[in-house]
C-alpha cells in the first residue's frame, strides 16, 4: 500500500479510470452494433418505401388508361407517360436490391411487363384514333349527308302524301340508328349494334315502298353500315387489351410487388428481433458494470473515511477551536508519515502562534478602541459642520425669499408710479427708492452668489457668445450710474478682439459689473476705463484680457493682499462712507478661478486703482476680429474737426474701420469748403457751445451733400437732442462700444443704411393679446402684476392658491397662459402646474418665486413650467417673458 495519500488517491483514481474505460468501450461496441442494425432498417425502410411506391405507381397507371379509354385526350397520355416513366425509375432502383434467389428475376419479370404495357397502350391509342377517325370522316358525314337529301325530298315532294310519309318513316328509322350509334359510342353495348343494323334493315324496307326513291340513299345506307362494322371491329379489339391483357398484366405485377413487400417485412422483423437481443445483452453487461463501479467507489469511499476523513475532521475541530481563539489542551497523534501527520504538526506550529497572535490582538485592540473614539469624535465635527453649511444655506433661501417678496411690491410699485407722469419732486424720490431698492436686491445677489461658490454649487457654463453683446450689455448697466456722478466712462477694445468666444457670459459680464461698480463707486471725479484685449495662445484658445481703471481713491498697498477677502473692504471707514457688502471682488476672485483665469490689481492712494482680470477663453468656429477694415465702401476724403489732443472717437478705430483720416483744430474750419459730396467729415461737440459756433458750417456741409458725423459726450446730446440739424445727421453719443462704432461709421459711408437709434430708453413694444389666470397670494404682488399687465394690453384674472386655479381652469378653460407663484398655502404653485399637466391643460405656465437658486428653476421644469421669473418682477422682463406665447395686439 502506498504511504502518501496522494499516492492512494492516485491508485483508487486508476482503478475507477480502468473500470470507466472498460464500461465505455463496450458502450462503444454496442453503439457500433446498434448503428450497424439501424443501417439496415433504414435500408429495409427505403426498399420497402420503393415497393410501395411501385404499388401505387400501377394503380395510378392502370387509372389514367381507364382515363384515357373514356376520353383520349393528349393530356391524358401525357400523363399516362409521366407515370410510365416514374416507373421505370422506380424499377431502375429496385436492381440495385439485394433479393433472394426466389425473387431475383422479379425486377427483370416487371421491367418486362412493363414493356408490354407499353407497348399495348400504343397499340390502344393508334386503333382509337382509327376509331375517331372513321367516326369523324365517314359515319358522322354520312349521316349528315343523309338528313340533308331526305329534307331535300321532302320539300321536292311537298303535293305527295304517301312519299312525304315515306320519307318521314326513314327520317325516324335514322334517327334511331344514329341513337344507336352514339350510344355505343359513349358505351360499347351488343344492344346498340343490333339496335343500329334493326334500324338501317327498317330503312331498306321503306326504301322498298317508295318506288321513285334515288339509287344514291341505297348506297348512303350500304356505306353507313359497312363504316359501322369497321367502328365495332376496332372498338372490340381495344377494350378486349383494355380490360383482359393489360388488367393481366397489372395483377401480375401488383402479384411480384406483394411478394417483395411481404420479403421485406419478414427481413424487418428479423432484424428488430437481432436489436432486441442486443439490447437486452447490453443491458445486463451495463448492470453489471454499474454494479462493480459502485462496489469499488463504496470500498474506497469507506477507506478514505477511515484513513483520511476521520482524522482530517479531528484536525479541523482543532483549527476551528484556534482560529475562534478558544483553548486546545490536545492535538491528535497519530504518528503518521503522510500528508495528516504534517498536518499534525502544523496544528501544534498553529497554537503555539495562536498564543502569541493573542497577546497582539489584546494590545492592538487597546489602539482600536483609541483610534474609534477619535473618529467618533471626527465625524460629530464633520456632521456639525455640514449641518450648519445646510442651515446656512435654508437660511439664505428664506431671507432671499422673505426679502424678494417685499421687493417684489416696492420694485413694483415704484416702476408703476414711475410711468404715472409725476412732477420732478416725486419723480426724483420714486428714483432715489429704485436704486436704494437695486442697492438692496444686488446685496441680495451676492450673498447668494457667494454662499453657492462657498458650498460649491455654483457651474460656469461653455456656450458660444458675442463680444459685442457682453460689452452693450456692461456698457447700458455702467453708463447709467456714471452718468448719475457726472463721470467719464470709456469703453475700448481692441481691433484684433474675436467677435465670437465660447465661455460663461454671464459670469464674464459679472466681474465686470463688480469692478465697474467698485470704480464708479470710489471715484468722486475723474473717468472710468474698460479696456478689452486678446492674446492667442492656440489655434482655438486663448487669453480674453479685461482692465477697469479709475481715477478714485485708491488702495494702500499694505491692504492690497486682503481687498478679495469675503466680507471685507480695503479701509473699515469706506464702508461707512460707500457702503457695501464686501462680497463684490471675492465673488470676482472665485468666478476667475473657476474660469482658469486670475484677477490682479495695482493701486496708488489718491490716483486710482487698476484691475486687471486674465481668462482662458476658447475660440468659437469662424470667428472674425471685432473691427474689420470698411474702406473698401468709402473712395473719398475723411476729416475729423476736433479741439482737443484727444478727440473722442478713437483713433485707432478709425485706422482700423477707415484707414488714413487727416485731424484738424476748430480753427481751421473755414478751409472745409473744398469739401466734395464723396468726402465725410466728423466733429466732436463737447460743450453746447461749441455746436453753437459750428452750426452755420454744419448746415452748409448738409445743404451741398457732404456727409457729416457728430460725435458727443453724453451730458451735450441730451442738451442738443431736439435740434434740427441733429436730428439729420449721423451722431455718436459717448460712451460707446465697438458695436456703436461700426455701425456709426458703415451708416456715415452708406447714406442709403437706414439711421440706428442710440437712444439708451428701452424701444417701445406692441401690446400683447390675450387673458391670463395670475395665481398669487399675496394682495401687494397681486396689485404690481395685475397693473404690469394692464399696462401690457392684458386682461386677467386672479386665483389665491392652487385649489382656486386647478377649478378656475378646469371649469372655464379660456385662458391663453397661467401666472403661477411657487409658495402658497393650501396648494403651492409645483403642485398645482402638476395636477393641472396630470388633467392634460397644455396652456403655458410662467412661475413666479423669490427663490433665484438654480435647484429653483431646476424644480419648476420638472413641474411642468413653461418659464420662470424671479422677484421682483420687471414690467420688461415680463412682457419678454409672455411675449414668446401670447400675440401681438
Amino acid at each position: 500500500m502506498p504511504s502518501s495519500i496522494k499516492s492512494q488517491f492516485l491508485l483508487a483514481l486508476s482503478l475507477l479510470t480502468a473500470l470507466i474505460l472498460a464500461n465505455n468501450l463496450f458502450s462503444l461496441r454496442t453503439q457500433d452494433s446498434f448503428e450497424e442494425n439501424l443501417d439496415k432498417i433504414r435500408l429495409s425502410v427505403a426498399n420497402q418505401t420503393l415497393i410501395r411506391e411501385l404499388e401505387r405507381d400501377i394503380l395510378d397507371l392502370q387509372r389514367m388508361l381507364l382515363i384515357f379509354k373514356e376520353s383520349p385526350k393528349q393530356a391524358n397520355a401525357h400523363r399516362f407517360k409521366l407515370v410510365l416513366t416514374r416507373l421505370d425509375n422506380n424499377l431502375d432502383k429496385l436492381f440495385d436490391v439485394s433479393l433472394p434467389a426466389q425473387l431475383a428475376e422479379f425486377p427483370l419479370q416487371m421491367t418486362n411487363k412493363l414493356a408490354e404495357y407499353r407497348h399495348s397502350f400504343n397499340d390502344i391509342k393508334q386503333k382509337r384514333q382509327a376509331r375517331d377517325k372513321i367516326q369523324n370522316q365517314i359515319l358522322t358525314p354520312l349521316f349528315f349527308q343523309l338528313e340533308n337529301q331526305l329534307h331535300d325530298k321532302a320539300h321536292e315532294q311537298g303535293t305527295n302524301k304517301d312519299n312525304v310519309a315515306i320519307i318521314d318513316s326513314l327520317r325516324r328509322h335514322l334517327h334511331a340508328a344514329e341513337t344507336a350509334y352514339l350510344g355505343y359510342l359513349l358505351h360499347p353495348e351488343f344492344t346498340d349494334v343490333s339496335e343500329f343494323s334493326r334500324q338501317l334493315q327498317a330503312c331498306r324496307e321503306v326504301l322498298l315502298q317508295w318506288p321513285t326513291a334515288p339509287a344514291d340513299l341505297t348506297l348512303l345506307i350500304s356505306d353507313l353500315e359497312q363504316g359501322f362494322s369497321e367502328l365495332q371491329e376496332l372498338t372490340s379489339d381495344y377494350v378486349f387489351q383494355v380490360n383482359i391483357l393489360m388488367a393481366g398484366s397489372v395483377a401480375e405485377f401488383q402479384y411480384m410487388t406483394r411478394e417483395l413487400n411481404l420479403w421485406l417485412t419478414q427481413e424487418q422483423d428479423k432484424t428488430g428481433q437481432h436489436v432486441l437481443a442486443k439490447a437486452k445483452q447490453s443491458r445486463l453487461y451495463g448492470y453489471i458494470f454499474s454494479l462493480t463501479g459502485i462496489l469499488l467507489a463504496a470500498l474506497v469511499a469507506l477507506y478514505f473515511s477511515t484513513r483520511i476523513t476521520r482524522p482530517i475532521n479531528q484536525l479541523t475541530k482543532v483549527f476551528h477551536k484556534l482560529a475562534s481563539d478558544q483553548p486546545v489542551e490536545h492535538i491528535p497523534q497519530t504518528g503518521r508519515d503522510d500528508e495528516i501527520g504534517q498536518l499534525e504538526v502544523a496544528a501544534d506550529v498553529f497554537r503555539n502562534r495562536n498564543e502569541q497572535t493573542q497577546q497582539l490582538l489584546l494590545q492592538t485592540r487597546e489602539l482600536l478602541e483609541q483610534q474609534e473614539l477619535m473618529n467618533q469624535e471626527l465625524e460629530q465635527a464633520k456632521q456639525k459642520a455640514e449641518t450648519a453649511t445646510t442651515l446656512k444655506s435654508i437660511f439664505l433661501a428664506n431671507m432671499s425669499h422673505e426679502i424678494r417678496t417685499p421687493m417684489n411690491g416696492i420694485i413694483g410699485l415704484v416702476e408703476l408710479l414711475q410711468q404715472t407722469q409725476p412732477d420732478e419732486l416725486q419723480k426724483n424720490y420714486l428714483n432715489k427708492i429704485a436704486q436704494s431698492s437695486n442697492i438692496l436686491l444686488s446685496l441680495i445677489n451676492d450673498i447668494l452668489d457667494f454662499s453657492k461658490i462657498e458650498a460649491g454649487k455654483l457651474r460656469i457654463e461653455n456656450i458660444p457668445f458675442t463680444m459685442d453683446s457682453l460689452i452693450d450689455n456692461v456698457l447700458a448697466n455702467a453708463s447709467i450710474k456714471a452718468q448719475e456722478k457726472n463721470l467719464k466712462l470709456v469703453f475700448h477694445a481692441m481691433a484684433h478682439v474675436p467677435a465670437r468666444l465660447v465661455g460663461d457670459p454671464l459670469r464674464i459680464t459679472q466681474i465686470l459689473l463688480n469692478l465697474t461698480s467698485n470704480a464708479i463707486k470710489f471715484t468722486e471725479l475723474g473717468q472710468i476705463s474698460v479696456r478689452f484685449d486678446w492674446q492667442q495662445d492656440s489655434d482655438n484658445q486663448g487669453w480674453l484680457i479685461l482692465e477697469v481703471q479709475d481715477t478714485g481713491i485708491g488702495i494702500e498697498e499694505a491692504k492690497l493682499a486682503d481687498i478679495f477677502d469675503s466680507f471685507t473692504q480695503a479701509d473699515g471707514s469706506t464702508s461707512r462712507r460707500y457702503g457695501g457688502s464686501g462680497l463684490g471682488l471675492s465673488i470676482a476672485k472665485h468666478l476667475c478661478e473657476m474660469m482658469n483665469g486670475h484677477i490682479e490689481v495695482s493701486s496708488t492712494p489718491g490716483q486710482g486703482s487698476c484691475f486687471k482680470v486674465t481668462l482662458a477663453i476658447d475660440l468659437a468656429p469662424d470667428s472674425t476680429p471685432l473691427l474689420c477694415s470698411e474702406a473698401g465702401k468709402f473712395s473719398g476724403r475723411l476729416y475729423y474737426l476736433c479741439k482737443e489732443q484727444d478727440p473722442l472717437l478713437a483713433l485707432d478705430y478709425l485706422q482700423t474701420l477707415v484707414g488714413q483720416c487727416r485731424l484738424l483744430p476748430f480753427k481751421q474750419a473755414e478751409s472745409l469748403t473744398e469739401l466734395t459730396p464723396d468726402d465725410a467729415l466728423l466733429v466732436d461737440i463737447r460743450q453746447p457751445e461749441q455746436y453753437q459756433i459750428l452750426t452755420n458750417m454744419l448746415e452748409a456741409c448738409q445743404n451741398r451733400n457732404i456727409r457729416t458725423g457728430l460725435i458727443f459726450s453724453s451730458a451735450t446730446q441730451n442738451r442738443l437732442h431736439h435740434h434740427k440739424t441733429l436730428r439729420d445727421s449721423y451722431y455718436l453719443a459717448c460712451p460707446y462700444s465697438p458695436a456703436d462704432v461700426r455701425r456709426f461709421i458703415q451708416h456715415l459711408l452708406n447714406p442709403d443704411s437706414r439711421l440706428p437709434s442710440y437712444s439708451t430708453e428701452p424701444l417701445p413694444r406692441d401690446d400683447l393679446e390675450g387673458h391670463l389666470l395670475l395665481v398669487e397670494d399675496n394682495p401687494i404682488n397681486q396689485m404690481v402684476v395685475g397693473e404690469m399687465l394692464k399696462l401690457i394690453g392684458l386682461s386677467y384674472d386672479v386665483a389665491e392658491n392652487g385649489h382656486q386655479a386647478l377649478s378656475k381652469v378646469i371649469n372655464s378653460p379660456h385662458y391663453d397662459a397661467i401666472l403661477m407663484d411657487v409658495q402658497m398655502p393650501l396648494m403651492d404653485g409645483y403642485q398645482a402646474t402638476l395636477a393641472l399637466r396630470e388633467k392634460g391643460v397644455t396652456l403655458p405656465i410662467c412661475g413666479l418665486s423669490a427663490n433665484a437658486l438654480p435647484q429653483d428653476l431646476q424644480r419648476a421644469k420638472d413641474a411642468g413650467m413653461d418659464d420662470y421669473l424671479t422677484k421682483p418682477i420687471r414690467k420688461a422682463a415680463l412682457y419678454q417673458c409672455l411675449a414668446r406665447y401670447l400675440p401681438q395686439a
